[in-house]
């Protein structure tokens, strides 16, 4: 089903205590949407898949998610550093691995970005309302992500909350307006937690994804 053009579905736990969950997913079959930066938002491919273990996922494709969720940022001698583990790492500046990763998204997008406007871009993202952000919480794929494994071998799919989604759950009330995906499967910050504490997110765990117009738990 779809609810404001967002391609909702549930997810069931077949081996719990009947509990199911709201989920987000991409577009249905037939509905492939281009986007920015080469992506492209399509269907979860139905099938069997197996949690891979909890992670703060990051990745050069996306500029947001360059950084892992919860990394602490700081500025010496002007340029950003985000820290991974013991490790300071260089965001912005010339040699930023997010400067390289606006020049990796604007490439895809087929739009010319001077390596001067790329690293101006990537340091504007620290900031709010003129204030650096000292711990980064707008990685795109948020918190916790699971990657969906297929015959063993990790795909692009994952089972993740948004950075959105996190902040409208610090709200009082909590609030949440699901989004659509590209192809993962979106769920609720406070969905997680519970499947979390259940066990149910654990690594190992089997995923069963089913074509659209399926509805109710798999007979």
């Amino acid at each position: 089903m779809t609810a404001e053009g967002v391609t909702v579905g549930t997810i069931y736990i077949l081996h719990g205590h009947g509990e199911k969950y709201e989920m987000a997913g991409g577009p249905p079959p037939g509905n492939r949407q281009a986007g920015p930066g080469g992506h492209v938002a399509d269907f979860t491919p139905p099938g069997e898949y197996t949690l891979d273990h909890a992670e703060h996922h990051t990745t050069a494709n996306w500029p947001l998610s360059v950084v892992p969720w919860g990394a602490h940022i700081r500025l010496t001698e002007g340029d950003v550093e985000y820290q991974v583990g013991q490790t300071w790492i260089l965001a912005t500046g010339p040699r930023g691995t997010v400067t390289r990763a606006m020049q990796l998204f604007a490439q895809r997008t087929n739009v010319q970005i001077a390596p001067e406007d790329a690293a101006r871009e990537a340091r504007r993202l620290f900031f709010q309302r003129g204030s650096l952000i000292t711990v980064w919480t707008y990685n795109d794929f948020d918190k916790w992500s699971w990657n969906l494994k297929r015959d063993g071998h990790r795909s692009a799919y994952y089972i993740h909350t948004t950075a959105r989604a996190e902040r409208e759950s610090l709200l009082d009330p909590p609030q949440y307006e699901s989004e659509q995906s590209h192809g993962c499967v979106h769920i609720r910050p406070a969905d997680r937690d519970e499947m979390m504490s259940r066990g149910y997110l654990a690594a190992g765990t089997a995923v069963r994804i089913t074509k659209y117009g399926m509805r109710g738990p798999p007979r």
